[in-house]
């Protein structure tokens, strides 16, 4: 029996419970959890906010996941019991389709299996999941309790510099400095990149700084960013919530792009075509990498040792956690650790 926190239905709080673990398939392995991130997206899916059909009834979310190897399926031949592996975004592809051929199997487009999808995720304390989407963690990082987040918020601000042609040298802007935020500062700075960081918190300059960040700017103070109007050849935009889309195209430089990785909400882009027709500039989306760009990132983070800056709790406290986490009282991103439940 495996234990997890799960949400029985819409609107309860989730609560632990034990469910009968299903045979280990040949392509799987069995991973035992020792500590998972929290999304906003693992909210999202226990609010009830996506379709049931997408997200059906018990939830167990979580989807930053990190632990060792307990067991092997007799088709996995990359790694061996005991490995400290990485869980993210993905579960599954098809492993045929044109994109995964082409080693882009996060677009997969007739077999692409996201987290919780009728699956249980890292809220508990093992995992089975394809060997394909276990990632082994490389020598680096100092605690692996704090790595899990680099298997989504970390993946996901990695990948534009690998999709989207980020050099180094280039001005990268990076909207909104959050969970997402202050990864994608390190991941911008170590690549080499001048490095803007467009935040709303004044009192997050200095730490900001530290992360790598050349130039902190102010949208308070400067909500239309007219100090850097047509400066940046890229802006990330990790904030959630972030809505000024003219200010934020005014503010890259010919033939910028402006790529999308939070979710702004469902409301339509309001953007005269002439500004981007006229210095070709781009709004153009970013998922999490695939399987590829996540071994990439983990060596990358390792390398330059990027780790996300964390606050760890117990996982009984997670219904308390989610709501620090939605209320934003947490820098910058939280994570459940079984080490530190009372025994």
């Amino acid at each position: 029996m495996i234990k997890g926190w799960a949400v029985k239905e819409k609107g309860k709080p989730l609560e632990l419970i034990e469910f009968q673990a299903q045979p280990l398939q040949d392509d799987e392995v069995e991973v035992k959890i020792l500590a998972s991130g929290i999304c906003a997206s693992d909210i999202d899916a226990c609010k009830g906010v996506y379709p049931v059909e997408m997200y059906p009834y018990p939830i167990i979310g979580g989807h930053e996941g990190v632990g060792h190897v307990t067991q092997i399926g007799k088709l996995v031949k990359r790694l061996k019991v005991g490995t400290l592996v990485g869980l993210g975004v993905y579960r599954d592809c098809c492993n045929s389709c044109t994109y995964c051929s082409n080693g882009k199997n996060n677009l997969c487009g007739d077999k692409r299996l996201m987290f919780a999808l009728g699956q249980k995720g890292t809220f508990s304390d093992y995992v089975r999941i394809k060997g394909q989407f276990a990632f082994a963690i490389p020598d680096g990082f100092d605690d692996p309790e704090i790595v899990g987040p680099l298997m989504c918020a970390g993946l996901t601000t990695f990948a534009p510099f690998k999709n989207h042609n980020i050099k180094p040298g280039d001005k990268v802007g990076v909207l909104g400095i959050g969970g997402l935020g202050h990864l994608a500062v390190q991941f911008a700075a170590k690549w080499g990149c001048e490095v803007y960081a467009l935040s709303s918190s004044s009192d997050k300059t200095e730490s900001i700084k530290k992360l790598g960040a050349h130039h902190v700017v102010d949208m308070k103070q400067d909500p239309e960013l007219k100090t850097i109007a047509n400066t940046l050849n890229y802006v990330l935009m990790t904030a959630g919530g972030a809505t000024n889309w003219k200010a934020f195209v005014n503010a890259l430089a010919a033939e910028g792009k402006l790529v999308v990785m939070g979710n702004p909400g469902y409301a339509d882009i309001p953007i005269n075509p002439l500004a981007l027709l006229l210095q070709q500039k781009t709004i153009c989306g970013s998922a999490a990498g695939s399987s590829g760009v996540a071994v990439d990132m983990l060596r990358f983070a390792a390398l330059h040792k990027i780790v996300p800056q964390c606050e760890k709790f117990p996982f009984s406290e997670v219904n308390e956690v989610m709501a620090k986490v939605k209320d934003n009282k947490v820098r910058y991103r939280a994570v459940l650790c079984h080490s530190l439940e009372k025994k």
